[in-house]
């Protein structure tokens, strides 16, 4: 859990970074980007786990394969299942921050667009 919590927070400073400091004009594109990054690797972990789980032999028993993994599930009631849940979940997410970024994106790049044009204006 706190994962996400710490994964939130950094995107919530890097925004706050971007938009006071360098003052950029695709602040939350980068955040919610930084997001889908953190999200596509913890995927990534997940899968790794899940796919070792299911693997004749491999293990002597069921087992978190990487630390990243383990920050997400815990400790508690391991399975295989439970194991797929997460990293279906996690490419859930992954692809929503993915299409969130490309909106937010899209209506940044118009907001400087329109900014321009009203200094070019005045």
């Amino acid at each position: 859990m706190w994962f996400i919590f710490s994964s939130v927070l950094l995107t919530s400073m890097l925004v706050l970074f971007g938009k006071r400091v360098c003052k950029t004009t695709h602040a939350y594109t980068a955040g919610v980007f930084f997001l889908f990054c953190v999200t596509a690797v913890a995927s990534v972990c997940l899968s790794q786990t899940y796919i070792l789980s299911v693997t004749p032999g491999y293990h002597d028993g069921i087992g978190i394969s990487n630390r990243v993994a383990q920050w997400i599930i815990g400790e508690t009631h391991w399975s295989s299942a439970l194991f797929w849940q997460y990293f279906t979940l996690s490419v859930y997410v992954a692809l929503g921050l993915l299409l969130v970024s490309v909106v937010l994106f899209l209506w940044e790049s118009r907001l400087a667009w329109k900014q321009r044009e009203n200094r070019s204006e005045s």
